[in-house]
């Protein structure tokens, strides 16, 4: 018996950025079957697409590449990984050593990004 489905968002769940109205009704069907329905993604809460919130038993997401678990409906952090200060400061230390682009997550809720990846993720 199928109790959960966990689905990423990009080129899953979402088509060209967007829940076609085929995946929608078919997570619609999982949730009225029973079935409980988490996006998991590697954007921060903030950037889950409302589309999904029109399905009234979405209620989790896990967010931030897995580091936050959030309630979708009240905002609640349930459950969150973080990363020291110190090692932060280390790794962002490395990753420009080595010209590494770097994505950090704060609070389960925003992300912030290296200019030089926003400006331009290809190269």
């Amino acid at each position: 018996m199928i109790k959960l489905i966990a689905s990423d968002l990009d080129g899953t769940a979402l088509n060209g950025g967007k829940l076609s109205d085929k995946n929608k009704a078919a997570i619609q069907k999982a949730v009225d079957a029973g079935i409980e329905f988490v996006v998991s993604t590697g954007r921060a809460l903030y950037a889950v697409p409302k589309d999904f919130y029109d399905i009234k038993e979405f209620k989790y997401a896990i967010t931030c590449n897995g580091a936050c678990l959030c309630n979708v409906r009240t905002g609640e952090v349930l459950r969150k990984y973080k990363v020291e200060t110190d090692d932060v400061k280390n790794l962002i230390a490395i990753s420009r050593k080595y010209n590494v682009t770097f994505e950090v997550f704060t609070g389960g809720h925003r992300g912030h990004i290296d200019k030089k990846y926003h400006e331009d993720p290809v190269k």
